[in-house]
């Protein structure tokens, strides 16, 4: 017997529902991945007494996109950073952990900011009007979400309107103009790192939402190891012997009795020596936008396809701008620093670079949010030589950067604070998955 593979989504080894029988518990199977959903797959087929299993990871250790960086006795949060909401099975495992110490808005690094604009002065009428625009829109997006006839529209989409709306009702000297438009771009850059996505988020997501208690959607914050504990509770589900590290799926044949997986490890690609009767895919939504077409023989239906593909998603990259003390100054959540036309000297990558924060754990450390394009760009990112070439050259350096950021948007008068280490994934546009951070 065989079954389609699908991406699958299961987070909870501990949820159960009918047991098998006992015939086919010595079903063979295979998982690809060994992120939050394969460990956790494994976890509840295990639970119902299957225990001829093989996880296939692309990479040399568990957890997927949620892999952290050691940070002396902590854990610096490459993925998520917090728990979104109280009904689901994360915030369950990290209560029973004991890893949540506290909670704030999901919308507060937007609503708390403090804005910068470089050398221009801050125009704070313009500020709040920008502000008045858009606090009702997110219960507004909200409300349209719960109508199904909405559940394929882009908030992209709905928000372009509304702003095409706003600055259409009062003639601006062109300053006030790209003020505008830089918060709208700090605005997006806000949704783009609670979401993941803005330009192809869809509303239905609005319904489905966990938002909190009340009604006040909530992010809770974890402690100094963040999600690693919650890699590691579920991976204890998970034998060692089952998961072959560096194995990279390139093929799943299931066209015959069994299911046939070419891997790929190292320079090596070869046909794997044992066949399964079942495949489970955890694979992320990019992996799969990106091999779905070449990864399964027969080729997957055109509605599963189609399906990949229409689903949106965004990018987004966290780095960690270590300092010997600190040098700023918080009257809000974060710092935004925008990135408005004419104001000051810019780089590149800063209309990617959306919101500063500290991290809640060390007062020494300066977390930068970059979104969209900049996920890619700063791939050629080093400090003070680029780590390898990048699409945009050899000047796009994390001083170069941080002279930008620092000096001329949030000092205002082009000083420096240089900082002692800068901590991120390095992605490489040749790999398959990202492989080790690294940090200068």
């Amino acid at each position: 017997m065989r079954i389609w593979p699908s991406l699958c989504v299961l987070f909870l080894p501990l949820l159960a529902e009918a047991a098998p029988t006992r015939s086919n518990r010595t079903s063979s199977i295979a998982v690809v991945g060994a992120g939050f959903a394969g460990l956790a797959a494994v976890g509840r087929l295990r639970e119902l007494g299957f225990e001829d299993i093989t996880v296939f990871e692309g990479s040399d250790h568990f957890g997927g996109r949620v892999y952290s960086i050691p940070f002396d006795k902590a854990r610096l949060q490459q993925g998520a950073q917090w728990v979104n909401g109280h009904d689901n099975d994360i915030f369950r495992i990290a209560k029973k952990l004991g890893l949540i110490i506290g909670e704030q808005a999901d919308n507060d690094v937007y609503v708390r900011a403090d804005i910068h604009t470089g050398t221009c002065t801050i125009n704070r009428s313009v500020i709040d009007e920008f502000y008045n625009f858009t606090d009702p829109l997110e219960a507004k997006y909200r409300k349209m979400g719960q109508d199904s006839v909405n559940y394929a529209t882009a908030l992209g989409d709905i928000y372009a309107k509304d702003y095409r709306a706003f600055v259409k009702k009062v003639k601006r000297r062109a300053a006030e103009r790209n003020m505008i438009d830089a918060l709208s771009r700090f605005y997006i850059g806000f949704w783009e790192g609670e979401m993941g996505a803005f330009y192809d988020y869809a509303l239905s997501n609005f319904h489905f939402w966990d938002e909190g208690e009340d009604g006040q959607a909530k992010s809770y914050v974890l402690n100094s190891q963040g999600y690693w504990p919650i890699s590691e509770y579920l991976k204890s589900f998970v034998p060692d012997e089952m998961i072959k590290y560096n194995h990279f799926v390139k093929k799943i044949r299931y066209s015959g009795a069994k299911v046939e997986i070419r891997v790929q490890e190292g320079a090596k690609s070869f046909e794997y020596p044992k066949q399964f009767d079942h495949v489970i895919v955890t694979s992320s939504l990019g992996h799969l936008k990106r091999y779905a077409r070449s990864m399964f023989e027969p080729p997957l239906p055109q509605k599963k396809i189609e399906a990949i593909d229409s689903v949106g998603y965004g990018n987004l990259l966290k780095v960690f701008l270590v300092y010997d003390k600190p040098w700023w100054s918080f009257n809000g959540s974060s710092i935004a620093a925008l990135w408005v036309k004419g104001c000051s000297p810019t780089h590149p990558l800063m209309e990617y670079i959306h919101t500063i924060t500290k991290l809640e754990w060390d007062k020494d450390v300066l977390v930068a949010w970059v979104s969209a394009r900049g996920t890619i760009m700063i791939d050629g990112v080093c400090y003070g030589r680029p780590k390898h070439s990048s699409a945009e050259g050899d000047d796009s350096s994390a001083l170069g950067v941080q002279q930008t950021l620092l000096g001329w948007w949030v000092l205002g008068d082009g000083g420096t604070c240089d900082f002692e280490d800068l901590l991120r994934w390095r992605g490489d546009s040749s790999d398959d998955l990202p492989n080790d951070c690294w940090s200068v």
